[in-house]
């Protein structure tokens, strides 16, 4: 009779601790669901993957006005390759950490090639676009780090690294979400 009571209490024990891991992760599941969603759509509407592609087309765009000017001026190739080249890594990005990340290696090649372009005599036409894509981009960077995702992203990364969460987050069990800013 005791044999039978130590192994229904070893399987009790078990059992609870497997439990607790569970129980961790149903109850921070919900918090990272409503920071996930506001990726897409925050408070005020805005989402941040709409903010990503803006940035992207205004660099596409100032990459499209100094090509047309490159023939003339040579040296505009290292900044329109360094541009081009931060572009596809972004536009390659498909998940949200290689967004965020991504996303911050626009603006210095952007910056540069603007100022190259601003050096040179341009169109009539063409004079208003390096400092209208900037104040694109800037604009659209200023929504994205203002938005309420960062905001529950940073409430539930905090979350995970609190006891004893933290321990399923080194596991890889949960992972932190990555922030906009």
């Amino acid at each position: 009779m005791k044999k039978k009571n130590l192994i229904a209490a070893m399987a009790m024990i078990i059992l609870i601790v497997a439990s607790i891991p569970l129980g961790i992760v149903r109850s921070v599941q919900p918090i990272r669901s409503e920071a996930e969603s506001e990726y897409y759509y925050d408070d005020t509407g805005f989402a941040i993957y709409e903010g990503l592609d803006a940035r992207v087309a205004a660099c596409n765009n100032l990459l499209k006005v100094a090509e047309r000017y490159q023939a003339d001026n040579p040296e505009l190739r290292t900044y329109i390759d360094e541009l081009e080249h931060a572009t596809k890594k972004a536009e390659n990005a498909y998940n949200m950490k290689d967004q965020a990340t991504v996303d911050k290696q626009l603006d210095a090649p952007a910056e540069e090639l603007a100022n190259a372009l601003g050096s040179l005599e341009l169109s009539e036409a063409d004079a208003k676009y390096p400092t209208t894509l900037i104040a694109e981009m800037r604009s659209q960077q200023d929504k994205i780090s203002r938005s309420s995702y960062n905001e529950k992203a940073a409430g539930y990364n905090d979350v995970l690294r609190g006891f004893p969460v933290s321990l399923l987050a080194k596991l890889g069990v949960l992972k932190e979400l990555p922030l906009f800013v």
